[in-house]
């Protein structure tokens, strides 16, 4: 997915609760030394000029359930 936005295929959207995701997940020290932290960082980076944000109404779900 990151390869698919990065060269422009697709734009995603983003919204607080999947960003924070993201954060959460490149900061994990499962990555060993396959990258730096700085790296992930830059790559999260690309991905947010790329994106764009949204704002997502959870509440809306419930109307349609």
């Amino acid at each position: 997915m990151f390869r698919r936005a990065l060269s422009r295929q697709f734009q995603p959207l983003f919204g607080n609760a999947l960003w924070t995701k993201y954060q959460e997940l490149l900061a994990r020290p499962v990555w060993g030394k396959s990258t730096t932290a700085v790296e992930r960082l830059q790559v999260l980076g690309a991905l947010a000029r790329q994106g764009r944000w949204v704002t997502v109404n959870y509440g809306l779900a419930s109307q349609f359930a």
